[in-house]
């Protein structure tokens, strides 16, 4: 029986103003998806038709056997085909009258942030959901925080699958149960179109353990099926949870950790690790598609599917593929009712698939904006904006991550031929990345190393440097050094020990011609005897510490180099091991320098 409430009627408890007698009425229900239906109604004589109008809610018997509301959003009147009108689930109302200004549900499980977000006692909520996280919900509607777009969303952060119950919503870790239903299927039926995908059966396991341990002679387990198709799909699969003992952690064993003494016991545990991925249906192809029951029903085939009448939204079904007698496990992901005859009409079978990141693209988008793609440089001015939005991936991460117990995890593939071997260790610390292992092969030779404050590698690649307020950058490639603000654009070296037959090296560069080594400036180019550029060396403070870095002259074929007095009157006095006089290098403490360099094109030929 299908009632009609008039609109401004809300005493869904009692019986409602009308009782219709439509000729068809479908609720349609999708997993985390949709819940609408449709209805047409006859033009009766009794005028029932009338009471169908826009805001009537109807209540109609639903697949699980309870009695579901709906609103009337919509109808069309024609005297030839009488009145058709579209439906949503009573939780819809909702997007009108449950908002949310500002919640901000935080570290909880499922329930808590539905305890949060519902701000309108009408509604209620419930979760088995244990994990924990937080969530940001400023001026959304219930469904939006619900299941919407925004990575925000419930089922973004928590998870789970969505059930209604007239003002009621369960958020659980799964819909519906394992009702023993099988069909029967491997020839085309009008009305039934499934597909079924061969490419990930795996019929043969070689098992390993963790860090590579293999059962004896790098035995395979296989699978019961195995016979029943045409080739052997072999696959290998790594149970990290099981290992030997000179792998094995103290607390590995309490925290559920197979840990094996023997290569005996290691085989047994790999085997019924591999044993139990045939239970779980790795050795049968995926099957997806629709069932139309009603189309079937007066059909022979009707008893290979007539069991699908018994199911709900997100039940398990068994689909035995009678060419090959191999049964494989699918959800009811999309359910059409039939509300008059009270039985399935429709249902669509497959796996309901999650993917929680997508929205984080957008923030990457941002990151890649600041990068002049002719140039395949930084932009400096923007270099602030590229940390701003780094940060806001990662805060994006860190606000979908699961919190563990776990405090460091290791990664790796132990296989020398596959194109993925490596390590990866990460952890509350840092983490560390490997390509090779030692000498002995008794662990990884770790070549990149990152804490809180640095990385550590072989090699570090970039192409532009620059500091967060973009005051200057460093072309890594040219060795440029540029202040954006005009002071300086010149070459970046480092220095050498000075000694005869040693270079001298370039220091920081001023516009004005000055050159800055340690905070000693030696400046500006002079002329001296026959016409020898000369730099003499002051100081405005004793006592001076540091290093001397020379430009090698272009244009002169040497030049001398005097130590003078600061303005005080004092020698001036470095404090150095880089400045090597007479080749004897790696003076420490206090020396006075009072003698000159002779340099020939940036080369030392001469102390005196």
């Amino acid at each position: 029986m299908i009632q009609l409430y008039k609109k401004g009627n809300t005493d869904y408890k009692k019986n409602g103003d009308i009782v219709l007698l439509p000729t068809e009425c479908l609720l349609d229900s999708t997993l985390n998806g949709d819940w609408i239906g449709s209805m047409s109604h006859p033009i009766d004589s009794e005028g029932r038709w009338k009471w169908i109008t826009d805001d009537a809610v109807i209540k109609a018997p639903a697949s699980d056997g309870t009695q579901q509301l709906y609103r009337i959003v919509n109808y069309d009147i024609d005297d030839n085909k009488g009145v058709t009108c579209d439906l949503e689930h009573i939780f819809y109302d909702s997007m009108d009258d449950c908002w949310i200004d500002d919640k901000r549900p935080t570290d909880t499980n499922g329930q808590g942030a539905l305890d949060s977000i519902i701000t309108n006692p009408k509604y209620t909520g419930s979760s088995d959901i244990s994990r924990l996280s937080t969530a940001y919900y400023i001026d959304k509607n219930l469904m939006e925080a619900l299941n919407g777009s925004d990575e925000n969303s419930f089922i973004s952060r928590w998870g789970g699958e969505i059930y209604f119950d007239n003002f009621h919503v369960s958020v659980n870790k799964r819909v519906g149960s394992d009702r023993n239903v099988e069909i029967r299927y491997g020839k085309n039926m009008n009305g039934m179109h499934l597909n079924t995908d061969m490419r990930d059966i795996v019929t043969r396991i070689k098992p390993k353990a963790y860090n590579g341990h293999t059962m004896t002679n790098n035995g395979v387990v296989d699978s019961p099926n195995i016979d029943k198709y045409r080739i052997i799909h072999k696959k290998a699969m790594e149970f990290s949870d099981i290992k030997m003992r000179e792998d094995a952690q103290d607390d590995d064993e309490a925290n559920g950790i197979i840990v094996c003494d023997t290569q005996e016991v290691l085989d047994a545990a790999l085997t019924t690790a591999a044993q139990e991925q045939f239970e779980l249906g790795i050795d049968a192809p995926t099957v997806s598609g629709e069932i139309n029951v009603f189309l079937l029903q007066n059909s022979k085939e009707y008893e290979d599917v007539k069991e699908l009448e018994k199911v709900c939204l997100g039940d398990t079904v068994h689909c035995r593929n009678k060419r090959i007698d191999v049964v494989s496990d699918a959800r009811v992901v999309r359910l059409v009712w039939d509300a008059i005859r009270e039985k399935v009409n429709s249902v669509e079978i497959g796996e309901l698939a999650y993917n929680y990141f997508d929205d984080v693209s957008s923030v990457k988008n941002a990151v890649e904006k600041v990068i002049n793609v002719e140039t395949n440089t930084v932009i400096a001015e923007k270099v602030q904006g590229v940390i701003s939005a780094a940060n806001a991936i990662l805060m994006a991460q860190k606000d979908r991550a699961n919190k563990t117990e776990v405090k460091a995890i290791l990664m790796q593939d132990t296989d020398p031929e596959s194109p993925s071997y490596g390590a990866l260790c990460l952890g509350t610390q840092g983490l560390m990345l490997a390509m090779e292992r030692t000498e002995d092969g008794s662990d990884w030779s770790w070549g990149t190393a990152i804490d809180y404050r640095s990385i550590h590698a072989d090699y570090i690649i970039t192409g532009i440097l620059s500091d967060l307020n973009g005051t200057f950058y460093l072309d890594m490639e040219t060795g440029e050094l540029v202040m954006n603000d005009g002071t300086f654009k010149g070459v970046l070296n480092t220095y050498k020990d000075v000694g005869i037959g040693n270079w001298l090296y370039l220091g920081t560069q001023a516009t004005d011609g000055n050159f800055s080594a340690s905070g000693i400036t030696v400046g500006p180019v002079g002329s001296g005897t026959d016409n020898k550029p000369l730099i003499n060396m002051w100081g405005n403070q004793n006592n001076r510490s540091g290093s001397i870095n020379i430009l090698p002259f272009s244009g002169a074929d040497d030049c001398s180099i005097f130590l003078t007095r600061d303005n005080s009157g004092n020698s001036i006095q470095l404090k150095t091991s880089a400045l090597t006089i007479n080749g004897k290098g790696g003076l420490t403490g206090t020396y006075q320098v009072t003698n000159s360099l002779t340099v020939e094109k940036g080369l030392v030929t001469g102390v005196s």
